[in-house]
């Protein structure tokens, strides 16, 4: 197994924000996703097209990285 002690991490940092009486924040950070910057942007175009919420981000991602997207 490759040594990723001193690899870069990635991860991502969701907000949704609702503008109806009041502003509403939904967020979510994952900050240990990936060692790969092409998968963790992947993830992220895939988040944007499906328009994840915050609220479903972990579950997602545990799903995909499992099939390795």
């Amino acid at each position: 197994m490759e040594n990723n002690k001193n690899k870069q991490i990635y991860g991502i940092h969701i907000v949704k924000k609702e503008y109806k009486e009041n502003i509403q924040v939904e967020e979510e950070k994952i900050e240990y996703m990936t060692y790969n910057e092409d998968q963790a942007n992947e993830i992220l175009q895939i988040f944007k097209q499906n328009e994840v919420t915050p609220i479903s981000a972990k579950y997602i991602i545990d799903d995909m990285l499992r099939q390795k997207i």
